[in-house]
């Protein structure tokens, strides 16, 4: 049986994942690979619409952030994140 910490620790892990993948990206993981600052605002509206699902990441600047899908990120900016 998982105890709360347990549990904590295990979705911690999972959204550390999430900001490694080649399926999903931050505004920040595009930024230091690309160098180039993109809105947030599209991409999420962007998922809503597409019913896409987005992701949440640690970020030591901000907390939890959203990660944004490959789907997303190139079609709203045509960028393939599956490169970085």
């Amino acid at each position: 049986m998982n105890t709360a910490s347990q549990k904590v620790k295990e979705n911690e892990k999972s959204k550390q994942e999430l900001d490694r993948s080649k399926e999903y990206a931050t505004i920040k993981k595009v930024y230091i690979n690309t160098g180039i600052k993109f809105k947030w605002k599209p991409l999420k509206d962007y998922c809503k619409l597409s019913k896409l699902k987005m992701g949440e990441v640690f970020d030591q600047n901000y907390g939890i952030v959203k990660s944004y899908p490959l789907k997303a990120w190139k079609d709203v900016y045509n960028i393939d994140v599956s490169e970085f």
